[in-house]
């Protein structure tokens, strides 16, 4: 009896204890429940709202349109300076940077074998003299034919031709700058030797510079002498006028190019910059944003765009050159699209926009 009774008791335990995890189980669904959005699993949450804010609504704007070419930046006059004949550096007078005047020594070759070859040359054609004298007596009289006098007369000739190079080598053992400019290369120094036709200094005239590039065909026509045009030179961040010089009148039939030189002037300039030159087209029509509304996140490059209900999302763009603080919009928006300009720093994907403020 007391065991029949026992286990009623702890069957009624059990029992009450289901209904009680029953109950739990139904209370915590009935507080998911008023978070869960119609049933469908969602959880409503709330989009961020974000305020001062400064938009934009893209329009067609008219813009320059060139044909951009590239080219090397040289001084108006590049003299490469080397020997004439070959011999020892005894002095070097200017260093790489320093200015120089046309006539100015520059350097000094040993001149010592040179002087030697000049005298033997002298003596060559002081004989040389004498003989042609004396042959010319002897055909005079018939005493010689005239074979042999002209033979005499080619060798007195020879030998004049000989002392004349002894002595320019001498006056060659002086280097001197040939034109006013700087030393923008220095290769040698004293006590090493010279070879004729290797480089020992170059002098460049400054006071002006070129860019010699291929002008696209579209152009012939277009580009005459005396012609500005704009002249970007990346290594100074600034662009520079420059004029037309020079025009090939023959086309490139490879590259369907013409040659094209341009003059310009600017003490920032150096031989070897890259420099990009603009012909002009004329004006075209292009869609514009403000660079500070470009946003790269990584190697993506976008803007945020502002729709109607003023949800804010991060579009990918593809952009062109920039003008005047202007990038050129190639894709991703069209005409009346509403870009983040001011405040982008603030925006995010999938917030929304409190009110618009002016740019």
């Amino acid at each position: 009896m007391k065991r029949a009774m026992s286990n009623l008791f702890s069957d009624r335990i059990n029992e009450f204890a289901r209904w009680v995890a029953v109950f739990m189980l139904l209370f915590f669904m009935t507080l998911t429940g008023a978070c869960v959005k119609g049933g469908s699993g969602k959880i409503e949450t709330k989009p961020e709202v974000i305020s001062g804010l400064a938009v934009e609504t893209l329009q067609l704007r008219d813009v320059a349109d060139a044909n951009v070419t590239s080219g090397t930046v040289k001084a108006r006059t590049v003299s490469v300076i080397s020997a004439k004949f070959m011999g020892n550096v005894t002095e070097v007078r200017v260093r790489q940077g320093d200015t120089v005047r046309a006539g100015q020594l520059l350097l000094n070759i040993d001149a010592e074998d040179v002087a030697r070859a000049m005298e033997a040359a002298l003596s060559q054609k002081e004989l040389a003299d004498v003989t042609a004298v004396r042959y010319r007596k002897l055909f005079a009289e018939n005493a010689v034919p005239r074979q042999q006098l002209d033979e005499v007369e080619s060798r007195r000739k020879t030998a004049d031709a000989e002392y004349a190079r002894a002595v320019a080598n001498l006056g060659f053992a002086r280097i001197t700058s040939p034109i006013d400019g700087v030393v923008t290369d220095r290769r040698i120094d004293p006590g090493s030797m010279a070879s004729p036709g290797t480089s020992l200094l170059t002098v460049e005239d400054t006071s002006g510079f070129s860019v010699e590039t291929q002008a696209d065909e579209r152009m012939v026509g277009r580009v005459v002498v005396g012609m500005p045009v704009e002249v970007h030179i990346g290594s100074i961040g600034r662009a520079i006028q420059g004029r037309v010089v020079e025009v090939s009148p023959s086309m490139d039939t490879v590259t369907h190019s013409f040659f094209v030189k341009v003059a310009m002037e600017d003490p920032a300039l150096r031989t070897g910059f890259y420099a990009k030159v603009s012909f002009p087209l004329g004006s075209r029509k292009a869609l514009l944003a403000p660079v500070g509304s470009i946003v790269t996140k990584g190697q993506l490059i976008g803007v945020y765009v502002v729709d109607e209900q003023g949800v804010i999302s991060y579009r990918l763009v593809k952009t062109g050159k920039t003008v005047d603080g202007q990038v050129e919009i190639l894709s991703g928006l069209s005409v009346g699209d509403r870009i983040v300009i001011k405040g982008v720093e603030k925006a995010k994907d999938g917030a929304v926009m409190s009110k618009v403020i002016a740019p």
